[in-house]
């Protein structure tokens, strides 16, 4: 009796899923507060860029085991300790869950990444940001 209650019990905790900061490296979309975001994911910081501000922010942030921290990058932050952000949920390779958004990883040489590093420029990057938006909205 105590093998199956203790079987029970350890069945229906919940075991924390580690998170590999490599993970994260790359570029993902999804829907941030009812706005198509994209993301740039680097060693300590990301980018994300909303269609509704039309514009991209820089963050520092962390992985410890299954959550994220994270602060806006600008010089007098530099020194405040990263805040909780959300518990990280690895769908698969391809797809994270957050408590506000899923991520869905993409592949694309018009990306977040390349705008960020002036590989493209913004006009052919936004303009492309618009045409996956409307395409990952139809099928969403």
């Amino acid at each position: 009796m105590f093998i199956l209650i203790a079987t029970v019990f350890l069945s229906c905790s919940k075991k924390e899923e580690e998170i590999s900061p490599d993970y994260l490296l790359g570029n993902w979309l999804g829907i941030t507060d009812g706005s198509y975001t994209e993301y740039f994911f680097e060693d300590n910081y990301f980018y994300y860029y909303s269609v509704s501000s039309g514009n991209w922010t820089k963050m520092r942030y962390e992985v410890r085991n299954d959550s994220m921290y994270r602060i806006l990058d600008f010089p007098e932050t530099r020194k405040e300790k990263l805040e909780f952000y959300s518990i990280l949920k690895k769908f698969d390779e391809n797809q994270l869950n957050t408590r506000f958004e899923t991520l869905y990883r993409y592949r694309d040489s018009i990306s977040l990444e390349n705008a960020v590093y002036d590989r493209i420029d913004y006009e052919n990057y936004d303009k492309n940001v618009m045409r996956r938006a409307s395409a990952f909205e139809k099928y969403k």
